[in-house]
């Protein structure tokens, strides 16, 4: 899966519409933040 993740539509938009959202209502500078889904860790290398 970790191979296809980049290539595939799904995960492409995915993983934007997850950054959007992040990046609407960002963190304050520092705070950590906790990836706790279950995957590949593509998202969290974006």
């Amino acid at each position: 899966m970790d191979t296809a993740e980049d290539g595939m539509w799904w995960y492409r938009a995915a993983h934007a519409e997850v950054l959007a959202a992040l990046r609407a209502r960002p963190a304050p500078p520092g705070l950590p933040l906790l990836d706790a889904g279950c995957g590949t860790g593509g998202l969290l290398r974006r």
